[in-house]
């Protein structure tokens, strides 16, 4: 356990914010989780609340450590726990701190936009671009990632599909792939260096930062 935590720290960080935030939602609202007001007041995203006031803008990060009821805490924390120690051995703990952020800020932009009356919660987003990379760096040229990536690009599609399940957030989960995508094209992974060169972590950055910008300020306007 403690060398784990020595190499995958941020991983565990993550993990403990998940439990903080759902045990002290249980503990203040007597077990009833689910409920829409307790949700808002943890920091889940409802999109008219930053339409009426930007203030409300950390809901965009906020919202990946609060969960709609155990079953969803417990399945999104155990798949970070896994997950997440593979991408932060493979690109430190600082990289993998922002990918973790980045790419559930960009699941909840999607939701901002196309899910605009929903309440919207959840790892998930985040969950979404830490499997997206694993399958993009597939194309590097080492047979553990090409394996890695191979392994895990059907139980991307598996988990796509069944986001088309009603109360399941598509947008973010689509969100979250977009930004794991633009995440392995942008960031360098020694030894290989860029998945496709500066010309793929060009259109990495100017796809992540476009969409956030167009989504925001279609959400403003």
């Amino acid at each position: 356990m403690m060398s784990q935590l020595k190499y995958s720290p941020v991983t565990h960080l993550f993990v403990a914010l998940n439990c903080l935030v759902f045990l002290l939602m249980y503990v203040v609202s007597g077990g009833v989780v689910e409920d829409a007001r307790l949700l808002i007041q943890f920091g889940a995203l409802y999109p008219p609340l930053i339409q009426w006031d930007l203030g409300q803008s950390y809901r965009l990060f906020s919202a990946i450590f609060v969960h709609i009821g155990f079953m969803h805490f417990f399945a999104n924390t155990l798949t970070i726990y896994f997950l997440g120690q593979q991408i932060e051995r493979l690109y430190g703990s600082v990289r993998f701190f922002w990918i973790y952020l980045l790419t559930g800020l960009m699941g909840n932009l999607f939701c901002l936009v196309f899910s605009s009356d929903a309440i919207v919660a959840g790892s998930s987003t985040s969950i979404f671009g830490l499997f997206t990379i694993l399958v993009v760096l597939r194309w590097l040229p080492n047979p553990y990632l090409q394996y890695l990536g191979q392994s895990y690009l059907p139980l991307l599609l598996m988990n796509l599909v069944f986001s088309l399940a009603p109360g399941v957030s598509l947008a973010g989960h689509l969100g979250g792939l977009v930004g794991g995508a633009c995440m392995a094209l942008v960031l360098p992974l020694a030894p290989y260096g860029l998945v496709h060169g500066r010309q793929g972590q060009a259109l990495g950055v100017g796809l992540y930062l476009g969409l956030g910008l167009l989504f925001f300020a279609s959400v403003l306007s």
